[in-house]
């Protein structure tokens, strides 16, 4: 049997002058993050190491670094295009991902994000629900 490592621990809170007894629980929840970004042909932050009319394959990468499972959620990618489409997430348990892969075309030279945010609706209660987005930025060169 492997042990749980959610703990509780009682407290109290004062609210004006009453004292109510509150269960908190610590360490229970499932934590969303994007892990990683990547492209099949992109080292980041270097001049004119992508063309026009080239084709990237993006490698966005949702990891379950809480301590619970999650169940299945919706990954939202904000392409360069300024485009936003969901993707679904299967349920992760605690330390597992999942990568998802998408394609983007460029028609115009210049600076691009992608942006991805792990359970934008905030459907899961996660134990950080700050740290769910992660940009990706480069350079797109004209021939």
């Amino acid at each position: 049997m492997q042990w749980n490592k959610c703990k509780s621990r009682y407290s109290r809170s004062s609210i004006l002058t009453l004292v109510l007894p509150a269960l908190i629980l610590t360490g229970c929840q499932p934590d969303l993050v994007i892990d990683s970004i990547t492209t099949d042909m992109l080292i980041p932050d270097t001049s004119d190491s992508l063309w026009v009319n080239d084709s990237i394959e993006v490698t966005i990468v949702v990891k379950n670094i809480g301590n619970a499972n999650a169940r299945s959620s919706e990954l939202e990618i904000e392409f360069a295009s300024g485009t936003l489409k969901l993707y679904t997430i299967r349920a992760l348990p605690s330390g597992e991902e999942e990568p998802k892969v998408v394609y983007e075309i460029f028609e115009n030279a210049g600076d691009y994000t992608i942006k991805a945010w792990a359970d934008q609706p905030l459907d899961v209660s996660e134990s950080n629900e700050n740290n769910n987005d992660r940009t990706f930025q480069y350079y797109v060169g004209s021939q």
